[in-house]
């Protein structure tokens, strides 16, 4: 559901599809049960700034992320995930 979740608000910045700009960005967040984000930071960059700041961009607009489902017993949850961003050349 997470996934799903950050999935709906990613966006590929048009002057990076323009510019042919691809990269996997490696997104490290913190959400409580709630489904909020406590922290967050890029661990890998992309080498493109705009696809960088669109992976910030998306967990914003992500946020708050769903509330943890009631039998997790954790309060909190590190995530580690990777955002890519390929261009489809037909």
């Amino acid at each position: 559901m997470l996934a799903a979740t950050l999935a709906k608000h990613k966006r590929y910045p048009s002057a990076s599809r323009r510019r042919g700009e691809e990269g996997i960005v490696k997104l490290f967040f913190v959400v409580d049960r709630t489904g909020a984000v406590l922290d967050y930071k890029i661990t890998q960059s992309s080498g493109s700034s705009r696809l960088d700041d669109a992976v910030i961009r998306m967990l914003k607009k992500a946020s708050p992320l769903p509330a943890f489902p009631s039998g997790m017993q954790q309060q909190q949850l590190e995530v580690n995930v990777p955002i890519a961003f390929h261009l489809n050349v037909g």
